[in-house]
């Protein structure tokens, strides 16, 4: 398992929360945005739409478990 130390990210990396089929991530966007134009990276870029659930999550509407 790797440990990524904080000189590892971009200087101003934006966390974002992920609520997949109701099983809750966090993460950063440069995780998200590693392949470009993939779903993911369109999401975290603003390019796709998804929903927001109540607290702000960021809401993809797919099996939370196998989504990990």
């Amino acid at each position: 398992m790797a440990i990524h130390r904080m000189a590892d990210r971009a200087p101003r990396d934006k966390i974002l929360k992920l609520n997949v089929g109701g099983v809750f991530y966090t993460t950063v966007k440069s995780t998200l945005t590693g392949v470009y134009g993939s779903y993911l990276w369109r999401v975290a870029t603003g390019d796709q739409y998804v929903m927001r659930d109540e607290k702000g999550s960021l809401f993809i509407d797919r099996d939370g478990y196998v989504f990990r």
